[in-house]
């Protein structure tokens, strides 16, 4: 998640949790980023989470995002509830495919300019769109391009970056290819770094060399602090100071309903197990702050050993 400064705080929400929803025959409870203001956060605005079957979903910015009308038929939900609404209800991304036929987003008055991805424990994802007013759901089976690559980054809208890497991949075939690898940070060199680092590394053997290999992945793109180059901020807005940056980090574990995160405070890797939470209907909402005063380090001493004689 990269912007201006801003701190989140990372709910846990039982199945009775939403508010302001239709009503669904089914809940689900879940794990979410939800920004802060001051000494509180701002409710009804999940940015990212994970819900206890493995479901995850995540905002990202796309400028020029145009929302229907509201309708006369269909209940109609604010963008920015569209975490909360697919988190709360839905357990596989072809779920929340089949949900967007009741209800119609629109325009929200805490976001503008966003699109959503949603991923499942099978490796199937949704990028949904709203482009000139219609709702652009677009499939991602992550099967090298015949949907998708099962990347997801901002703006431009994303067969824009299908087509690219398609380009690119191109390019590759080419006799005395020249090919540099994308080293800014728009978004669309952000995709194609993802695309490129990911197809170079070899399968895992191990749960914690999956876990690893991600993070080598993350660190690719993730954007420091200060007034860095090749950026999206707006510079006609305030974004065009140089104070964005990477405020949160996420690795998602979507058949073990795990999380693990990292933020600019602490880079050590956090682990959330939803399992472990009671998101029994009735629970309490529990609340942790993003940047809380966790562990930064290991402290490796004990693990010293006597030395053999050379």
């Amino acid at each position: 998640m990269d912007l201006n400064y801003m701190q989140f705080d990372i709910l846990a929400v039982p199945r009775d949790g939403t508010t302001g929803l239709p009503k669904a025959n089914k809940t689900y409870g879940f794990v979410g980023w939800v920004p802060r203001l001051g000494p509180i956060h701002v409710d009804r605005y999940v940015v990212g989470g994970m819900n206890e079957k493995g479901l995850s979903c995540d905002m990202q910015h796309l400028p020029n995002t145009v929302h229907p009308p509201k309708s006369k038929t269909l209940p109609n939900i604010a963008a920015s509830q569209f975490c909360e609404w697919a988190l709360s209800r839905f357990s596989s991304a072809e779920e929340v495919a089949e949900g967007m036929k009741s209800v119609n987003f629109i325009e929200s008055i805490l976001i503008k300019d966003q699109h959503f991805s949603v991923r499942d424990e099978i490796g199937h994802s949704l990028v949904i769109e709203w482009i000139d007013g219609n709702t652009n759901i677009n499939i991602d089976h992550n099967d090298d391009g015949k949907t998708g690559y099962g990347i997801m980054t901002n703006q431009p809208p994303y067969q824009f970056h299908i087509e690219n890497v398609k380009h690119m991949k191109f390019k590759q075939t080419c006799a005395r290819t020249a090919l540099a690898i994308p080293g800014s940070f728009y978004p669309d060199e952000r995709y194609l770094r993802i695309f490129m680092f990911r197809e170079g590394m070899p399968e895992p053997k191990t749960y914690r060399e999956a876990v690893m290999q991600a993070v080598h992945v993350l660190n690719s793109i993730t954007l420091p602090m200060g007034t860095q180059m090749g950026t999206d901020a707006d510079g006609k807005s305030s974004e065009a100071g140089g104070t964005e940056y990477t405020l949160y980090g996420v690795i998602y574990d979507h058949k073990g309903k795990v999380l693990y995160y990292r933020t600019p405070g602490n880079q050590s890797l956090q682990r959330i197990r939803i399992n472990d939470f009671d998101l029994s209907k009735g629970a309490k909402e529990l609340k942790l702050h993003s940047e809380s005063d966790l562990e930064w380090y290991v402290d490796v001493n004990a693990a010293f050993k006597t030395a053999m004689p050379m």
